[in-house]
């Protein structure tokens, strides 16, 4: 059996970790856009509300985007928390929208099979 280096194998599986946070940092970005957030500090914010909301139970950590955007960039809490609802509710919308199609796409399936 090959010798697999195992911290390799820990940072490649980093890879989508980190184009995901990306990702979330970019909306983030785009949600607050009439304020200027640079990509790094979007970025460095929403690692942080990944990490707290590990970390912090009963959903605590939903508090740390706004909490952080009031400090660092003086953003209102009503500004950022009305950004941060926008950001999940599409979530909802696009999940809803992707298992209508494939729950749709499974059913032609099942029929085209009896």
């Amino acid at each position: 059996m090959p010798s697999v280096d195992f911290l390799l194998l820990v940072a490649l599986a980093q890879v989508p970790n980190a184009i995901c946070v990306f990702f979330h940092a970019a909306r983030l970005r785009l949600a607050l856009l009439p304020v200027h957030l640079g990509l790094f500090e979007s970025f460095r914010i929403t690692t942080l509300y990944f990490g707290a909301s590990a970390v912090l139970p009963a959903r605590l950590g939903e508090l740390v985007r706004p909490v952080l955007l009031l400090r660092t960039h003086n953003i209102p809490l009503s500004r950022s928390a009305a950004a941060i609802i926008h950001l999940q509710l599409s979530e909802v919308v696009v999940l809803a929208l992707l298992f209508a199609y494939l729950s749709g796409k499974l059913w032609m399936l099942v029929q085209v099979e009896l």
